[in-house]
């Protein structure tokens, strides 16, 4: 059996792994944008997070 898109298994399997890698990547990109929008790239830290030495 030949990796081809003339199968049609193997088709379903391409689209549906392609979809699922761009999802990926569309996710880890999107929790960046959302992380520079609060705060200004803190992330949404806790106040109970370790803070640098620099702002205690």
């Amino acid at each position: 059996m030949k990796l081809s898109f003339q199968n049609p298994l193997f088709n379903a399997y391409a689209v549906a792994a392609s979809t699922m890698t761009l999802k990926a990547v569309m996710i880890s990109w999107l929790t960046v944008a959302r992380m520079m929008q609060v705060k200004g790239g803190a992330g949404g830290r806790q106040k109970d997070d370790p803070q640098p030495q620099s702002e205690r």
